[in-house]
């Protein structure tokens, strides 16, 4: 048990009292004892009796010594109790201390009229040849004011909860205050990731929470009752309702975190998570195990928290989808998510060419697949040259194909002094052609020689999701740290497709863009196309 002086003012303010019972082990911090010496409380530990307290004789050590025989071990409040009295300042009055007072047949220790326990001559040391002087009550010495100490402060494990009420540091109440602490570190943090990114509407809804849990804070030390405000424009019925059917204010269903949904619905899922742990700090706080609640306004608050934290969850991923369209708003467009693949410089080759270069009868080595199913990455490099340079090792792509092609970016072309047109992939009429030198042979092509034309791979059904066929052309923005809006996309639409963007190094680079970053799809709103279908998309 801690006893404290905030405690022992609030019991004297009401009863004046004279006696304090505690039990064993108790510890009595300095401010407290300061008050019982002033004010002459008497001191009784159960089942050992009572102490004096006016001078400087109490230790919580030489007080438990019954706990400390019971579990054959110091107690932690007797060595608490054994660290004070071995301080300078207590030994600079150990010489000053007194026996206990006598206790009468009840156990109580009688007191003068000023409240402080009478000391009798008998009590004191005998003279020197062994004599007691008579048995007549003499006035105490006044108590000494101890000299104070940075330790009498308060203990480091510690803190005031509210004006002087001390408690431990790991009180309930302190929890609460270090999460929706944390928390709120958290949203600052998750707001200036979003301005960073140019996201200043979802930023400035996450500055309304930052005010929102700022407000709970300041109502919960100050205690004072919480009065729920407007989040984004609604109530907390409102939020409520909206969270449950994210599908009806949003046209995206409910779903579990993943990363096909980028970083930044990540970031708002892990805040929703830390509001969840808010919330059940508050309940350790103030409910108590029969289920009274004291702090109702906070915990109620606090459950709303979670609501909040979704609905921005689901802002967010409709933002990227429908261009953050709001209920009943008509934007004229639709978004979608796609990877990005970056395509380097490689080669195709037809059967008979690859004879030619690397021999009769041979067969490519896998090295790695490569995004679209079937289609890999050969051990084999070739060497290719034009007019004005060479480019060593350039990969061929497998497996063969009825035709030879080359696809080089524009940096590449002005290299070996081409002057390649923009073409879809096996469009290699009227090209120029190139050398190509393996290890078996050199091989003059023709014709061949292409930039590839930035294009969409998508298997039927999720074209028919889109809205989109083979050979349909569309834009689509680079969502990186340099974004860039690409227009004329071709999309290819096969069984044997997955979804994926394929770029070329020069377009890549200048987004900053690499493999698996994120691009959005802008596509036309189509007619028929339902709000259910659309959030299907979403699973």
């Amino acid at each position: 048990m801690i006893i404290t002086e905030s405690d022992l003012r609030a019991n004297w303010s009401k009863e004046k009292i004279t006696v304090l019972k505690i039990p064993p082990g108790s510890v009595i911090t300095p401010p407290a004892r300061e008050f019982i010496r002033n004010k002459g409380i008497l001191v009784e530990i159960e089942g050992e009796g009572a102490i004096d307290f006016t001078g400087l004789t109490y230790s919580t050590a030489i007080h438990s010594k019954q706990d400390e025989k019971a579990h054959g071990r110091k107690t932690p409040s007797a060595a608490f109790g054994e660290a004070l009295w071995n301080s300078d300042k207590r030994k600079a009055y150990a010489d000053r201390q007194e026996k206990p007072a006598r206790n009468t047949a009840s156990g109580a220790v009688l007191l003068d009229k000023t409240g402080h326990p009478v000391v009798y001559q008998s009590d004191r040391a005998g003279t020197s040849d062994g004599s007691v002087k008579t048995d007549l009550p003499v006035t105490p010495d006044p108590p000494v004011k101890p000299v104070p100490t940075a330790k009498s402060e308060k203990p480091e494990y510690m803190t005031h909860l509210n004006g002087k009420k001390l408690v431990v540091k790991s009180d309930p109440v302190i929890r609460l205050r270090g999460q929706l602490d944390s928390f709120i570190s958290q949203l600052v943090e998750t707001e200036l990731w979003f301005l960073e990114k140019g996201c200043t509407g979802i930023a400035e809804k996450l500055h309304e929470v930052v005010v929102f849990c700022r407000g709970l804070m300041q109502a919960e030390v100050l205690g004072k009752e919480f009065d729920f405000p407007l989040i984004f424009g609604f109530n907390k019925e409102q939020l409520r309702e909206i969270s449950h059917d994210p599908m009806k204010y949003f046209g995206v269903k409910h779903s579990f975190v993943s990363k096909k949904h980028g970083m930044s619905v990540a970031k708002l899922h892990i805040l929703r998570s830390k509001s969840r742990e808010v919330e059940l700090a508050a309940v350790d706080a103030f409910v108590t195990e029969n289920g009274k609640c004291s702090r109702e306004d906070i915990v109620s608050a606090l459950n709303r928290l979670s609501s909040i934290m979704y609905i921005l969850v689901c802002l967010e991923k409709a933002r990227l989808k429908d261009g953050g369209a709001l209920p009943g708003a008509s934007s004229g467009v639709r978004r979608f998510d796609v990877n990005i693949g970056v395509s380097n410089r490689h080669i195709h080759l037809s059967q008979s060419d690859l004879e030619v270069l690397f021999g009769a009868g041979y067969q490519l080595t896998k090295k790695k697949e490569l995004s679209q199913p079937g289609q890999y990455a050969a051990k084999e490099t070739l060497d290719l040259t034009g007019p004005k340079g060479t480019i060593d090792h350039v990969r061929i792509l497998g497996p063969v194909r009825k035709a030879s092609q080359i696809e080089i970016s524009v940096s590449d072309s002005i290299k070996l002094g081409l002057e390649p047109p923009v073409r879809d992939s096996g469009d290699i009429d009227a090209t120029p052609g190139i050398v190509l030198e393996g290890p078996k042979g050199t091989l003059e092509l023709k014709k061949g020689v292409i930039i590839a034309k930035r294009h969409l791979h998508l298997d039927p059904a999720t074209a028919k999701e889109l809205g989109l066929k083979d050979r349909d052309v569309i834009t689509a923005e680079l969502r990186t740290e340099r974004p860039i809006l690409l227009e004329g996309i071709g999309v290819r639409v096969s069984d044997q497709y997955a979804t994926d963007l394929h770029i070329d190094v020069d377009e890549a680079n200048a987004a900053l863009a690499k493999n698996g970053d994120k691009a959005v799809l802008i596509l036309k709103a189509q007619p028929g196309l339902s709000e259910g279908r659309h959030g299907a998309l979403e699973g």
